[in-house]
């Protein structure tokens, strides 16, 4: 039988919930039938013949024990498409008619003339159409198929033998049939409401659930760390900003915690008194800034804002928190650009006006000879205005991506021996020497931009030449490690302090020497060569210590083979 006969058009909305009752119900109806059966084989036994009461009992025993075995393999299985709900429910549905046929059949083949024994027989199929009903009236039409595929043929049974009595008894088993059809169209019903009820309250959770994680999605990718407050400062909530502002392991370690023990002393004591004392209204609205307390104990300045909100009866606040660690970083990155940038124009121009307004003032000794002497100071300062304006553009133009690179294969041996030719003259004036390793003569051969990698290597060159002691030598080594070839420069100089480390490659960076001598440099240059180096997809970086540093940087070869 097709299963959609079966179904009406308000069940087939709650198929998988049908399913799961019809299932849920069936180890005990089968428990049920196989000791009404049992019952009934004793009551009978001996008033009709061995042979058909074995048949009939064992094919109940079979339909019910084919029944257990569907619902124990459900019970294992993993349903979750329609057709497969569709597919158990068929089994089920097929379960019961069978069962309904060995009833209906058992009104027929174990009637006899006893009058005990038929009602006997009509009081078992009754229990067990009463016992259907309740089980399967969320399934209305299978409900109606037990009880008259049960009932109707004892009831016709009853009028064949054509006696007052049996009349009555078929008449009365007909009204029974009649009441527990109508009292499975109100169990029906009520199922089915109570179904609908549930479905409608399962899809506003699950749409309360998604609206809820839409609204914690938001707050947890928010730049501001968001805490929700009760009247007694008690933190009831808070946002994933709020976990890595605060560095705490989890949100949780938060929640249930006072406001007043985030904050750093003696800002503290004041934050304790607004609640205690029922004046925080009086902070709403109003921006300040606090010192906060990591988990570490570390403190931190944070703005904060108070708003307050009303949740049903219940007065709650929220505090929005911005971290201003970040901000004062960007605010003392802008002075020290201004600072530099500043110094950088500032000094080379004043050079180039007062050479150039001694030629022009006529108080210069005329001979030309001194004039060549302040147009070359003009000339050096002009170049040193132009490298500045060339490394600012230059950061602007990786940082936006509208670098593109000129590759060519060539030889990274050639390129360090020509950069080690063209600063030698740097090297001469800080009085150190550039010494090539013996090992950087092997021929490595590398795809990159050729005038971008110059410009790296005369980087680390001159800063290496600036930073070590006079009379001391630079040493540079090319080799072959795996399938990069690695550049390094070694200077004799007194290494990196601890603390100027982690700024090394960021931009207006500018160490100092050991004489505390801070040396000319816009700081841009170690923060360019990263960038030409990764945009080359190598690797750049340094180890240091009291002995000197050494720079380095990594580009794939081009056959590594």
């Amino acid at each position: 039988m097709p299963l959609r006969h079966l179904y009406s058009a308000l069940e087939r909305r709650f198929e998988a919930d049908i399913l799961d009752i019809l299932s849920k119900n069936l180890r005990i109806t089968q428990i049920g039938t196989v000791v009404n059966a049992t019952l009934l084989l004793v009551v009978s036994y001996g008033t009709v013949k061995n042979e058909v009461l074995y048949g009939w009992y064992i094919a109940m025993l079979v339909v019910a024990l084919t029944r257990f075995v569907w619902w124990r393999d459900f019970r294992v299985a993993s349903v979750q498409t329609a057709p497969e709900i569709r597919a158990w429910t068929q089994r089920f549905v097929l379960g019961t008619l069978m069962n309904a046929v060995i009833w209906g059949v058992a009104g027929v083949v174990l009637f006899n003339d006893s009058v005990v024994h038929q009602t006997f027989l009509a009081f078992v199929l009754g229990g067990i159409s009463a016992g259907a009903v309740s089980t399967l009236s969320v399934m209305r039409p299978l409900a109606m198929a037990f009880v008259a595929i049960a009932l109707l043929p004892f009831s016709v049974k009853l009028v064949s033998v054509s006696s007052a009595e049996h009349y009555a008894m078929a008449a009365m088993l007909l009204m029974y049939c009649v009441v527990l059809v109508g009292t499975a169209r109100n169990l029906s019903q009520a199922l089915h409401n109570s179904l609908r009820l549930n479905q409608e309250n399962l899809s506003q959770r699950r749409e309360n659930e998604e609206i809820a994680l839409r609204l914690q999605t938001i707050l947890d990718n928010t730049a501001d760390a968001i805490l929700t407050l009760d009247p007694d400062g008690h933190i009831l909530s808070s946002n994933h900003t709020a976990k890595k502002m605060f560095k705490c392991d989890e949100e949780s370690a938060l929640v249930g915690r006072y406001l007043h023990e985030l904050i750093a002393e003696p800002e503290r004591s004041s934050w304790r008194g607004y609640f205690s004392n029922r004046t925080l209204p009086s902070m709403v609205g109003h921006e300040q800034s606090v010192s906060m307390l990591r988990a570490s104990g570390q403190a931190f300045q944070v703005s904060v804002i108070l708003t307050a909100m009303a949740y049903g009866e219940q007065q709650l606040y929220t505090v929005v928190m911005r971290d201003l660690t970040e901000r004062e970083k960007i605010e003392r990155l802008k002075r020290d650009i201004v600072s530099v940038v500043s110094h950088e124009l500032r000094t080379p121009l004043t050079s180039i006006k007062g050479a150039l307004d001694l030629i022009n003032s006529g108080t210069l000794d005329s001979s030309p000879e001194k004039q060549h002497d302040m147009l070359k100071i003009a000339q050096r300062n002009a170049h040193r205005l132009e490298k500045l304006i060339n490394d600012i553009l230059d950061v602007e133009k990786f940082e936006s991506g509208a670098v593109q690179l000129e590759q060519s294969v060539f030889s990274l041996n050639r390129l360090v021996r020509d950069a080690l030719d063209e600063n030698e003259v740097y090297a001469c004036n800080m009085q150190v020497n550039f010494h090539l390793e013996a090992a950087g003569r092997e021929d490595i051969m590398v795809r990159a931009d050729e005038r971008r990698i110059m410009q790296v290597l005369t980087n680390l060159l001159s800063n290496a030449a600036k930073f070590s002691p006079p009379g001391r030598r630079v040493d540079v080594l090319v080799t072959r490690i795996g399938t990069a070839a690695r550049v390094e420069v070694v200077d004799r100089g007194a290494g990196i302090p601890e603390e100027f480390q982690p700024r090394i490659f960021q931009k207006f960076s500018q160490a100092v020497t050991a004489d505390d001598r801070k040396l000319y440099g816009t700081g841009l240059g170690l923060n360019i060569s990263k960038a030409i180096i990764e945009k080359h997809a190598g690797n750049i970086g340094f180890r240091t210590g009291s002995g000197g540093s050494t720079f380095f940087f990594d580009l794939p070869v081009v056959n590594p083979s």
